[in-house]
């Protein structure tokens, strides 16, 4: 058989999804959504992993919508499933509901992958004005099928910002973000402000889209696709949603609205969390690194996960027990004696094949000489931290996990300051702070990488502060700081000046050039922390700044890159194109 699935079959009807070789609709489906569509499972779905499990294509005769599973006030699990009444027909008792239709990450995979189904379902309620259709599912997903009940909102309060999770022209599964507040709108003659409209900032929907739920920014779901303009390279990427609210208490039956339903003990609740949540796979290593000195011995890292997986090394001088397991263990890491001088670092990944994690052990060489504090108490803080010497090199140690340095400095009047942390042992990074204590920049390289702020301050009292990313430490290296001045003083903003990013309301920013061969800019307003994710999902820069952070790509290979801005928790994501 062509059929690639393991379906369910149930004789009564024909299904006329199945499309046979030759078929003209056969090209569309698989790979078939434009090209600027995120799939759910990139980056920028990350914080949506329980109302990923909610969505299913529907397979409903020649044509494809998409919809939900919604929970209800009863938490029971009753499989009620929210789409759109325009993909209703005749034949609805027979469409077909494929779960779990996605890449297992953010790359399209090569072939399709395999979805779980579910086939028959009965009519509850639906209404044209509002365009939503609720249906009860004949059987209730598989515990295997690992799916989520959404949660919902039927307060008349627009959301502030919007996700769409579908399946455009029958494709595996997408994401699609709006950051600003839905407004009031309509669709093909329904009644005014029946609708909400969103504005997309990131990717479209298409065509087989219809009925995919609209969450807000509590991940709760305020409507359903109707209709729109948006397309991959349109010039209008707006959508309408039927209204939640307005479908609850539509009409004089409950054959037309949703309130009987989804509140069965009429609770009159206005929202409704999801159900399910926290099912998703994972898998998690602590600690990031391990310090060795330079004989013999072993160390330990704890695996906390929910799946199968593998462990292994390309350090020659390191062995890994077990290097296979399921669930959570212990690994234990043997390394041999290091008898060069110079310090060495093996990495370890632990994966599924979908999640990875790297940790490290870094060894010191045999020679290295013993390193001491200096002048900066163990542990200590602001108030008894020691002076560091404008352009002069300290330096100090991290002698332990609980070790924290801080290094002190003033400025009499604005100046550019660079501070570089480098020569590091382990995994030490660099914070900013003012005279309060408070943090104004963060460095966070991984590994033994240096690391560097640079910004401009006004006149006052700052602190360098160092430390061990989740206790790391060396009894024997010492790490050397500098805190740099430029040779001319940068005046302060004058009233008149504008400060970088001002324009921009919190949690937003804007990137250029992009496409990019080598650098590319970030605005925004305000402090916010900056982190670039490659195409396979994984983090390669962090960093903590004011108003603007230039981001590097000279050696970096080109692709796709995924940058996030996060401002207090409101947080925006972009695409970025680096070319050769």
């Amino acid at each position: 058989s062509w059929v690639t699935f393991a379906g369910q079959i149930a004789i009564g009807t024909v299904v006329h999804g199945y499309r046979m070789p030759g078929d003209e609709d056969a090209e569309r489906g698989f790979g078939g959504s434009g090209s600027c569509n995120n799939n759910a499972n990139c980056p920028e779905g990350a914080d949506w992993g329980d109302q990923k499990r909610s969505v299913a294509r529907i397979v409903n005769g020649g044509d494809w919508c998409t919809g939900a599973l919604i929970n209800n006030t009863a938490n029971d699990g009753t499989p009620y499933f929210l789409s759109a009444n325009h993909c209703y027909t005749s034949n609805f008792s027979t469409w077909v509901y494929w779960f779990n239709y996605e890449s297992t990450g953010c790359s399209n995979p090569g072939t399709a992958p395999t979805p779980n189904t579910l086939s028959g379902a009965t009519l509850k309620s639906r209404n044209a004005a509002s365009d939503f259709l609720l249906l009860q599912l004949n059987t209730t997903p598989p515990t295997s099928y690992n799916v989520y009940y959404a949660g919902w909102n039927r307060s008349a309060t627009a959301g502030t910002s919007s996700t769409c999770i579908h399946h455009p022209s029958g494709d595996i599964k997408k994401i699609t973000f709006d950051n600003n507040t839905a407004t009031n709108g309509s669709w093909a003659g329904t009644p005014a402000n029946s609708h909400w409209r969103v504005v997309w900032d990131d990717g479209v929907t298409e065509g087989g889209s219809s009925g995919s739920p609209l969450f807000d920014q509590n991940k709760r779901i305020v409507g359903q696709l109707h209709g729109g303009a948006s397309f991959c390279g349109g010039s209008d990427l707006s959508d309408e949603y039927g209204k939640f609210n307005l479908s609850w208490d539509l009409g004089t039956t409950t054959a037309t609205r949703l309130k009987e339903w989804l509140d069965p003990s009429n609770t009159s609740v206005t929202v409704l969390d999801g159900l399910g949540a926290g099912t998703s796979n994972f898998l998690t290593v602590t600690p990031s690194n391990q310090n060795a000195g330079s004989a013999s011995g072993s160390a330990a890292f704890n695996v906390s996960s929910n799946v199968n997986w593998t462990a292994s090394t390309s350090a020659s001088w390191i062995s890994l027990s077990p290097s296979s397991g399921s669930n959570n263990a212990t690994i234990t890491a043997s390394y041999s004696t290091n008898t060069g001088t110079a310090t060495r670092t093996g990495s370890v990944t632990i994966t599924d094949g979908i999640i990875s994690q790297t940790v490290t052990i870094t060894q010191q060489g045999t020679s290295q000489s013993t390193c001491t504090n200096g002048d900066e108490p163990s542990n200590n803080t602001r108030t008894n931290a020691p002076v560091i010497a404008f352009n002069t090199d300290k330096n100090s140690i991290i002698a332990s996990s609980t070790d924290k340095d801080f290094w002190k400095f003033t400025l009499s009047t604005s100046t550019s300051v660079t501070i570089t942390l480098g020569n590091l042992p382990a995994d030490f990074d660099l914070r900013l702070r003012n005279s309060g204590g408070t943090i104004l920049v963060t460095a966070q390289n991984g590994g033994t990488s240096s690391e560097s702020i640079t910004t401009t301050l006004v006149a006052g009292t700052y602190y360098a502060n160092v430390y061990g990313y989740n206790g790391a430490f060396s009894t024997t290296q010492c790490y050397l700081l500098r805190v740099n001045t430029s040779s001319g003083i940068v005046p302060l903003e004058g009233i008149n000046d504008k400060v970088i990013g001002s324009d921009l309301p919190v949690g937003e920013f804007r990137m250029f050039p992009n496409p990019t061969h080598d650098f590319t800019t970030l605005e925004y307003n305000g402090y916010a922390t900056v982190e670039l994710y490659d195409g396979t999902g994984k983090l390669v820069f962090e960093k903590s700044e004011f108003g603007k952070t230039q981001l590097n790509f000279t050696s970096l290979p080109y692709g796709i890159y995924i940058v996030k801005v996060n401002q207090n928790g409101k947080i925006s994501t972009k695409k970025l194109v680096v070319e050769k």
